[in-house]
C-alpha cells in the first residue's frame, strides 16, 4: 500500500470515529433531557405527545400517564411520548 492510501484510510477512519462520537454525545444530551422531561411530570401539567397531541395530565400510572384531551376523552401514553411540558 502507498503512503498516499495509508494517509486517506486514516483520514477517513478519523471522520467516522469523529461523527460516531458526536452522535453519541447528543443522543445522551437528547436522553437526559427526556428524562428530566419525565421527572417532572405531575397531574395537572399540560403536555405535548410526539404526536402533536396537546392534554392535561390527570393520572400518572409507573410509565404511562392519562391524558385529558377533551372533555370526557382520556387517551393513555407511555411516559416517552412526551416531547415537552407547557405549563407547570
Amino acid at each position: 500500500m502507498s503512503s498516499f492510501a495509508i494517509l486517506v484510510l486514516l483520514a477517513f477512519t478519523g471522520f467516522v470515529v469523529t461523527y460516531v462520537v458526536m452522535s453519541l454525545v447528543n443522543f445522551y444530551r437528547i436522553r437526559r433531557k427526556r428524562m428530566e422531561i419525565h421527572k417532572k411530570i405531575k397531574i395537572g401539567n399540560t403536555v405535548l405527545t410526539s404526536c402533536g397531541l396537546y392534554g392535561k395530565v390527570v393520572n400518572v400510572e409507573g410509565d404511562q400517564i392519562v391524558l385529558e384531551v377533551d372533555n370526557g376523552v382520556n387517551i393513555k401514553f407511555l411516559k416517552d411520548a412526551i416531547v415537552s411540558i407547557i405549563n407547570e
